[in-house]
């Protein structure tokens, strides 16, 4: 839940509605639609995971590389993220 939280914090509305009870087809479907948002950051194909990196828990470095890469992204706009820190301490 917080990882969808913080894709629409980068980008407001790119995962717009967060699908409820998390069984596996909801929990797959809210991932693609992360994926997407993702994906519409510029970060490259090589740097992205799959629904299944996460499902399956087989592909879990891919999933940290995806996020590293978000990470240098956002340093590299210069995101104002100072209100993340902050709700979450």
């Amino acid at each position: 839940m917080i990882f969808f939280r913080v894709i629409n914090v980068l980008k407001p509305g790119s995962v717009a509605k967060i699908k409820r009870p998390f069984t596996k087809d909801a929990c797959s479907e809210n991932l693609e639609n992360a994926i997407s948002a993702i994906k519409s950051f510029g970060i490259p194909d090589d740097k992205m995971f799959t629904a299944e990196d996460i499902t399956e828990g087989q592909g879990i470095p891919n999933v940290i590389n995806c996020f590293l890469a978000i990470g240098r992204k956002v340093n590299r706009v210069s995101f104002e993220y100072t209100f993340l820190t902050q709700s979450y301490m």
